[in-house]
């Protein structure tokens, strides 16, 4: 009896505990709390990154030695490449460099039809521009440099490749001009060139442009009316007052006393 009893009682604690087990909630589970993704984060875009604006180059200019080119040219046009050196760009080439301002080189580079073309500078202005705008576009500039002999010294003026026209004034290289002066006056034009706009009161037209102009027709003037057109109404009424006149004459000759007769007084009202 006593032995029944005592395994109920056994058997009914551990069916009590098994329960409260299965009541609580895992350790772990109750202790980790659900984690949610913030909705301001999920809503967000990506970040868009700029990208870097495009370096603008500086405008690309050749040198040129026109005429003879003795050292005192030949050390000029030198003399124009170091002063805008970090301010404009030269051809890549040195050879190419060398053949513009009119110094010997390899046989085999390929560059003798430029020194061809540059021999063939000097005679006369018009004619160099378009010479010169050729040297231009195969060096890859936008203006060209030229070095000339001077009356003094020797002296630069700049060439628009595009336009093949000269820019106004020249600039002698005398000893005592200082080389940022000659930086100035070439980087100005050659600015302009690179743009593809013009310099006011410092472009002329080219040779072919001025043969043109001076060969364009002039607009027509418009024509004056002749005489009939300007003085037709007078005329017409001339004409009806002779018209009146001379019906009035013939009604006055006509047979008849009842025909009304017109008589002048001298003086009359």
């Amino acid at each position: 009896m006593l032995r029944t009893l005592a395994c109920a009682l056994a058997l009914s604690l551990a069916h009590g505990t098994a329960l409260a087990q299965d009541a609580e909630p895992a350790p772990e589970a109750a202790a980790t709390p659900a984690v949610e993704a913030p909705e301001a984060e999920a809503d967000e875009a990506p970040p868009v990154t700029e990208s870097a604006p495009a370096v603008e180059q500086a405008p690309k200019i050749a040198v040129v030695v026109t005429g003879d080119p003795d050292e005192a040219l030949v050390a000029a046009a030198r003399r124009v490449e170091r002063a805008i050196e970090g301010r404009l760009r030269v051809p890549f080439d040195p050879g190419l460099r060398a053949a513009l301002r009119g110094e010997p080189g390899e046989d085999d580079d390929g560059l003798e039809g430029v020194r061809r073309e540059r021999r063939r500078l000097g005679l006369e202005e018009d004619r160099d521009a378009s010479l010169l705008s050729r040297l231009g576009r195969r060096a890859g500039a936008s203006a060209v440099v030229v070095v000339r002999a001077g009356a003094a010294a020797p002296e630069v003026l700049v060439l628009d490749v595009r336009n093949a026209a000269f820019f106004e004034g020249e600039l002698a290289l005398a000893a005592d001009v200082p080389d940022a002066r000659v930086a100035r006056f070439v980087e100005r034009r050659a600015s302009v060139s690179a743009r593809g706009g013009e310099l006011p009161g410092s472009a002329v037209p080219s040779p072919t442009e001025a043969a043109a102009a001076a060969t364009a027709p002039t607009p027509e003037q418009p024509a004056q009316p002749d005489f009939f057109e300007q003085f037709w109404p007078y005329l017409v009424a001339g004409l009806l007052l002779v018209g009146m006149i001379t019906a009035i004459v013939l009604t006055s000759t006509a047979p008849g006393s009842d025909q009304p007769v017109l008589r002048f007084v001298p003086g009359g009202r």
